[in-house]
């Protein structure tokens, strides 16, 4: 969030405070909190807290903040830079595919051995820039790929805790991986796909455990680790990683 924005919300710049962040209030929230993700600072805040009250609580754990802040930049040096021009490397789990335009009476996307083939429609090309053209085809193409693996994937380890789920689904989703309802779907943010495969599964195991334990206690960790023997590693992978898989 700019510093314009920020003082609208009676947050504006603030010599305690050496970093921009954003501002969620909710009626139903009783206590601060401070999350730093993705290199992006936010506040979540109850309505009735003061813009004071805010204020010291951040400059409080600005220090905090700002490790979490050169941290994740540390770890952005080494996210593989991505983009939609001929040749760019886009990876599918453990594989890497290059990515080859071409020109075309329709728009489609498909895998031929280590080449991923993007033909743009050439009539859309008059008023539509190429990069959003290559983007929806990526993008249908990953999505089509996540829900048949995921539900490959999902299908083998459901079968080895003798459970069942309803279906599988596939979305892109700013907060959450995975996610297992009460009625047994399973939901899978795609990007994932562009993670390495043993994270892949370990985010599979973690959303299967729960149609057999519908929280995170400890037997549910313990059915995950069943599944993902090395699930503390990838879960870690994950957490530091996972704002590299963007699109």
């Amino acid at each position: 969030m700019d510093k314009a924005k920020q003082f609208e919300l009676g947050l504006g710049p603030d010599p305690r405070l050496p970093f921009e962040f954003e501002l969620k209030r909710s009626a139903r929230r009783k206590t601060l909190e401070v999350r730093v993700a993705s290199g992006n600072v936010s506040v979540r805040a109850p309505q009735y807290v003061s813009t004071a009250e805010i204020k010291k609580f951040l400059s409080e754990r600005s220090a905090w903040v700002q490790q979490k802040l050169a941290e994740q930049q540390t770890r952005l040096a080494d996210v593989p830079v991505r983009t939609f021009d001929e040749g760019s490397p886009w990876p599918l789990m453990d594989s890497t595919l290059s990515l080859r335009i071409d020109i075309g009476s329709c728009g489609r996307c498909k895998a031929i051995d280590d080449t991923l083939c993007v033909q743009l429609n050439q009539q859309k090309l008059i008023n539509t820039d190429p990069k959003e053209l290559i983007r929806e085809q990526l993008e249908g193409w990953y999505r089509a790929q996540a829900q048949a693996i995921l539900l490959q994937k999902s299908q083998v380890f459901a079968d080895n805790i003798n459970k069942a789920f309803q279906e599988v689904r596939v979305r892109k989703t700013k907060t959450r991986w995975g996610h297992c309802t009460s009625k047994g779907v399973l939901q899978y943010n795609w990007l994932i796909l562009l993670a390495p495969e043993a994270v892949v599964d370990y985010l599979v195991a973690h959303e299967v455990s729960h149609l057999k334990h519908f929280n995170h206690s400890r037997q549910f960790w313990q059915q995950v680790e069943q599944l993902c023997p090395d699930y503390l590693q990838h879960r870690k992978w994950l957490k530091n990683y996972g704002f590299s898989l963007w699109f």
